[in-house]
């Protein structure tokens, strides 16, 4: 039977993000969302619905009902529910982005204003920006949670595969030496990983299908323009900014592998730079 979720109309994203949760994971999918003002009391409409997110001044959630603004000085709904799903062992794949939710429900715009501050870029892209632009185009919060119910599952989704690639991170990747990593037919996410877990790497080379390809390290000096003077091979591509040099990428694949294996291109890098 289809629940029924309520939360505040002119929504935020502790709203929405609460809503999205308790109906993935407290009603198996099976739900639709009422956006009440709110100050509605909810004894009013108890009878009407099964869950009450961010509204209410209540929290009890063996009735389903999911506030923090009474009885909570440092809460946010997001991490009410979190908390609730951890204690029977629900797993979300959205935890960094309900620590962020949750931040900044409870520091107001202090977040938001450090961030504009130190990268007013992250700012402007923000996720609580993209709400406020489906605001200013007039979307009703029914449209605005639709929206937002497809880019926090598609978040769910690329989590599920980043944990998919952790788990198969040894069968495609190899240390050629101490600044350089093969990927051999990954899907791209083993690169984040290698920066993110082996720091002292300063190299990727990688070999999936007829791609080819040598990725450097963000903030690495070397300039990979320079390794054309050595590659002898036609359909290379070298980035002006020297951060990569490719035969076939994703967005422009080879149609031809190249005579280069990841050995040799490894060689070839440290004849140049090293």
């Amino acid at each position: 039977m289809t629940k029924v979720i309520a939360t505040h109309s002119y929504s935020d994203m502790d709203a929405l993000l609460g809503a999205y949760l308790v109906g993935k994971y407290l009603c198996d999918g099976d739900y639709t969302v009422k956006f009440y003002p709110a100050n509605t009391e909810i004894q009013d409409i108890l009878n009407d619905v099964d869950y009450i997110v961010d509204f209410g001044k209540v929290y009890d959630p063996d009735k389903g009902i999911f506030d923090h603004h009474k009885n909570f000085e440092f809460e946010s709904a997001v991490n009410l529910i979190n908390e609730y799903l951890k204690k029977k062992n629900i797993k979300t794949g959205l935890q960094l982005l309900i620590n962020y939710v949750h931040w900044q429900d409870q520091t107001g715009n202090a977040i938001r204003y450090f961030c504009g501050q130190k990268l007013p870029e992250l700012e402007f892209a923000s996720i609580h920006n993209i709400l406020s632009a489906f605001r200013d185009n007039g979307l009703s919060d029914e449209e605005i949670y639709q929206k937002f119910k497809m880019i926090f599952s598609s978040l769910e989704a690329r989590s599920q595969i980043y944990s998919e690639v952790r788990e198969n991170f040894q069968n495609v990747v190899t240390f050629y030496n101490d600044y350089i990593a093969i990927v051999k037919d990954g899907c791209g996410l083993e690169t984040s990983i290698i920066w993110e877990d082996y720091p002292e790497v300063e190299i990727v080379i990688y070999s999936e299908e007829k791609n080819s390809g040598i990725i450097r390290k963000d903030g690495l000096q070397h300039d990979l323009k320079k390794l054309e003077s050595v590659i002898d091979e036609d359909s290379w591509f070298y980035h002006v900014s020297g951060f990569i040099a490719a035969r076939g990428t994703k967005k422009a694949p080879s149609k031809k592998r190249s005579k280069y294996s990841a050995e040799e291109l490894a060689e070839l890098v440290i004849k140049v730079f090293y």
